[in-house]
């Protein structure tokens, strides 16, 4: 859930505006689905402050990190919320080490957070090779921000999971992270009182 209001209070000027762009800019966002402002009756749009924080996202990663438009998305999509779940299984294959670590972090608590208990993740992605060692794949380091296989296993752990490394290559590892399944005493008992007559 956003901590930014999610009311409709801002025109376009005024949004691009408070984040530095010009409003046609805002549009494209709108159409290729990456921002989506509300709009009046009368069709005018009208942005939120999660709106216009998720723009000032949107322009760090542009030009900070130099994604383009299909990178912004897959890292946007990365972080929104996940499915309510509970799952028994969640599967991530080539797409967390768009990620940096803190997001990495966050993404493991939340996807701990949508598991049944004894529930599985796997993660099948670029980490970065051992010391001496180096993988075939081309790493950009502005898209692509990989951790080691040992850091995302010590973070999938705080986040509650057992974790182990199934396959690592020199760029490629594949995790798998189980939550532990509920504890006896996690499990609700449903007591009867004897009826007692008179």
């Amino acid at each position: 859930m956003s901590a930014f209001d999610d009311r409709p209070i801002y025109m376009i000027s005024v949004a691009a505006e408070l984040v530095g762009m010009h409003p046609q800019t805002l549009r494209i966002y709108e159409t290729k689905g990456l921002v989506r402002p509300q709009r009046t009756p009368g069709g005018t749009r009208r942005y939120s402050e999660a709106d216009v924080e998720r723009l000032r996202i949107i322009g760090r990663l542009t030009s900070e990190l130099g994604l383009n438009l299909a990178g912004v998305e897959l890292v946007l999509r990365l972080e929104d919320e996940l499915p309510a779940g509970p799952f028994d299984l969640v599967v991530s294959a080539l797409a967390v080490h768009h990620l940096d670590a803190t997001a990495k972090r966050d993404l493991f608590r939340r996807v701990a957070a949508v598991l049944r208990p004894g529930g599985r993740f796997v993660l099948a992605d670029l980490v970065v090779p051992r010391p001496g060692e180096q993988g075939p794949i081309e790493v950009d380091w502005k898209m692509d921000v990989p951790d080691t296989a040992a850091d995302q296993l010590a973070w999938l752990e705080e986040a509650g999971f057992a974790a182990r490394a199934e396959h690592v290559r020199a760029d490629l590892a594949i995790l798998v992270a189980d939550l532990p399944a509920a504890a006896v005493d996690e499990v609700p008992v449903i007591r009867r009182e004897a009826a007692t007559g008179p």
